[in-house]
């Protein structure tokens, strides 16, 4: 019951942590000596890294719709092995 509640706990912390609000790299230095001598593909002085949470993404990822059938799933496998085992061993 307690790796439980610390699985859980562990996946709602993850989450919650999962997205920032802006990129924590877009103050720093975007120049490298790797990349000073090469010219880029594109400007990323002017632009920035990005951030995978900015509105001008192209197009969703598909599996956005089936997360939380995903969840459902992943836990209803976890229920019927720990069931099974437990069963096993008695």
């Amino acid at each position: 019951m307690k790796n439980i509640l610390l699985i859980f706990f562990f996946c709602i912390g993850s989450w919650a942590q999962a997205q920032q609000e802006s990129n924590p790299f877009s103050s720093a230095e975007r120049n490298n000596e790797a990349s000073q001598s090469e010219k880029p593909a594109f400007d990323t002085a002017n632009a920035g890294p990005g951030n995978p949470n900015d509105d001008d993404d192209p197009v969703p990822v598909p599996i956005d719709d089936y997360l939380q059938l995903l969840v459902m799933t992943a836990l209803g496998i976890i229920l019927y092995t720990s069931h099974k085992k437990r069963n096993r061993l008695a």
